[in-house]
């Protein structure tokens, strides 16, 4: 059992970096306005995130397996306390390196929602700056008055 909680350990490591990379180059690809390309890597983050999900769940059934008491099988390093000294070591810097992956991969998701707030907030001040001299209409592509609410909206370049 303590060989399979490795190996569950090391793909869920594995998933981890894999996410943490896919983040990184999401934010990359909106700084650089690249929308397929972002597209794209929403869809390895989808593939990543169902594998990581497919991991944990796994992980706790081998932990449920471990620790016959179902208020300890929660507690990782109290299950791993029972076992040798080697495997012990081994498995809780495992874990360790685990829950430094999801922190880090939190703080990137920070970053990008905070990006992207302020790109919002930056957007929203342009239009409301530009919009009084149009007395807060908005006209389509084809130049009539547009008048449902606007979920897209292209700024010239000038602006």
């Amino acid at each position: 059992m303590t060989e399979r909680l490795e190996k569950i350990l090391d793909a869920g490591i594995e998933s981890l970096t894999e996410l943490h990379a896919c983040q990184r180059r999401m934010h990359e690809c909106v700084l650089r306005r690249d929308w397929v390309a972002l597209q794209k890597e929403m869809a390895v983050r989808d593939s990543v995130e169902a594998a990581i999900v497919s991991i944990e769940e796994e992980r706790r059934s081998v932990l449920s397996a471990l620790a016959p008491d179902p208020s300890e099988a929660s507690d990782f390093y109290r299950i791993t306390a029972r076992l040798e000294p080697r495997a012990r070591a081994a498995l809780n810097g495992k874990f360790r390196e685990l829950k430094r992956l999801v922190i880090l991969s939190k703080t990137e998701n920070e970053i990008f929602e905070t990006y992207l707030a302020h790109a919002q907030s930056l957007l929203k001040g342009l239009i409301e700056a530009v919009m009084p001299s149009r007395r807060n209409r908005i006209y389509t592509r084809s130049g009539a008055l547009n008048s449902g609410p606007v979920e897209s909206l292209v700024l010239n370049k000038s602006f």
